[in-house]
């Protein structure tokens, strides 16, 4: 006898093993019909009574209200890159600017070292012109002055020597 009540009792244990493996398996509590009324976490797997603005609500349903922004995170994130974008398209224009009038300075600072350079070439040309027009003024003075002596000498000659020298006769005519 004390055989057959433990072979009963494996036999039971097994079938009670067996019946357990079959609920877990086969007999779920997520699987039962009346599970969505008796569910724990059915409040956080419930979605809003309403989502967006364009879902009809009642007045009594106090779900929408004047003012309330659901698209707010949205919009501040749309805004924030906007912002940026205005941000970068600022810098890039101050940059573009900046580049301008360095160019243009640049450029202003070239044309003045151009007018210079020219100013200085001028006026080395203008002291070259004196200085030959000096030379040449000078070479003439010096091929005059052997003329000049000549005349002078005639011209002091003529006083003194016509009260000494014969005296011609002037014709008229």
């Amino acid at each position: 006898m004390v055989s057959t009540s433990s072979s009963s009792k494996t036999e039971r244990r097994r079938i009670g093993l067996e019946i357990d493996e079959y609920r877990v398996r086969y007999q779920r509590p997520e699987d039962r019909r009346e599970f969505d009324l008796n569910d724990p976490d059915a409040l956080k797997k419930q979605l809003p009574p309403r989502a967006g603005d364009d879902m009809p609500v009642g007045l009594s349903s106090a779900q929408k209200f004047e003012g309330e922004d659901l698209n707010y995170e949205e919009r501040r994130k749309l805004m924030a890159a906007q912002r940026n974008s205005w941000l970068q398209q600022q810098m890039r224009e101050r940059r573009a600017a900046e580049d301008e009038r360095r160019k243009a300075e640049d450029a202003y600072m070239m044309a003045i070292k151009a007018r210079d350079a020219r100013a200085g070439e001028l006026d080395r040309l203008e002291r070259e012109c004196r200085l030959r027009l000096g030379h040449a003024n000078l070479r003439y003075n010096e091929a005059l002055m052997p003329v000049e002596q000549v005349v002078s000498h005639w011209q002091g000659c003529r006083s003194p020597c016509s009260a000494v020298g014969p005296k011609r006769k002037r014709s008229r005519g």
